[in-house]
């Protein structure tokens, strides 16, 4: 392990010759080729639940108390990132298509963030093709706990699931999701410019098949960050050849969020202070390293 790791850490262009080397600065004789027959399926699953298990010591603290976050047992942010690999490694990660374009091989990492103590569980490694609800975490998050669900991860058969199991989650609306407000199917493009400057606080069901119960809140946003949304949005759009549809410009006027939390439970300032925490996150690890960081 100690050779693995300080050995590509210092060079991560290292021949197994150089790595054989450290190997014996280390106290182990071996040979280049006798390393490279310990390159085996058993040795790639050993690296890996090193990796899992130095994270979790290393970055686990004692909970912080937060008023806003000392209200759940566990407060949870899940995430994942693309790596794109070697072609020759297609056979154990296969690639696809996205923001990397089309590879041969890629693999997923996901990582789960607990807010309160800084712990990290993971990383959960999958196909770069794979779908992101084929990841299975270790530990189940407690009763009472929140997750803090990413569009990308923005699935409503898991958020039902969570809720019968008591177990809470807070996200923004992803575009197109069929809204039932009083039994009846709400037009949210149509609605919510009817409500002015007002902040829109509602008990709804989402989904045509789940019928997911939850709570609603719609938060008018500055003409000029809506006009930001809107220019963003177009971009994309004419990026990827297609047109906006006119009600997604409309909705930039607003950001609107779902949750499985009252009134009691959270105001919607708190709610929107929440959301914003994995920005917040991302942003100061960049600010730290000079780099983009995913969690």
């Amino acid at each position: 392990m100690q050779t693995l790791v300080f050995g590509w850490l210092s060079n991560p262009q290292a021949t197994t010759e150089e790595l054989a080397a450290l190997a014996a600065d280390l106290g182990v004789t071996i040979s280049p080729q006798g390393l490279a027959d310990h390159f085996t399926d058993p040795a790639v699953a050993c690296l890996e639940q090193v990796l899992q298990a130095a994270i979790a010591q290393v970055i686990a603290a004692d909970p912080l108390t937060i008023p806003l976050l000392d209200r759940f047992p566990a407060v949870l942010l899940h995430d994942r990132t693309t790596i794109s690999l070697p072609d020759a490694l297609d056979t154990w990660f296969r690639g696809g298509g996205g923001s990397h374009g089309q590879v041969a091989a890629a693999l997923k990492a996901h990582l789960r963030l607990e807010l309160r103590t800084g712990q990290v569980e993971g990383p959960v490694f999958q196909d770069g093709r794979a779908s992101d609800r084929a990841v299975g975490f270790r530990r189940r998050p407690p009763v009472g706990a929140l997750t803090l669900r990413d569009l990308g991860f923005f699935q409503l058969d898991d958020m039902a699931a969570d809720q019968r199991d008591g177990r809470h989650w807070l996200s923004y609306l992803k575009p197109n999701t069929v809204v039932f407000y009083a039994g009846q199917r709400l037009d949210l493009s149509t609605f919510l410019p009817t409500q002015g400057d007002a902040t829109v606080d509602l008990v709804v069901t989402v989904g045509v098949r789940q019928r997911v119960p939850c709570r609603l809140l719609a938060v008018p946003v500055p003409e000029d960050v809506a006009e930001q949304r809107h220019t963003r949005m177009q971009k994309e759009a004419r990026d990827k050849g297609t047109r906006v549809r006119p009600e997604r410009l409309v909705l930039c006027a607003w950001t609107i969020i779902i949750t499985t939390l009252d009134a009691d439970q959270m105001t919607v300032t708190e709610a929107l202070v929440l959301l914003k925490l994995p920005a917040q996150l991302e942003q100061h690890q960049c600010l730290k390293t000079g780099c983009r960081v995913e969690l």
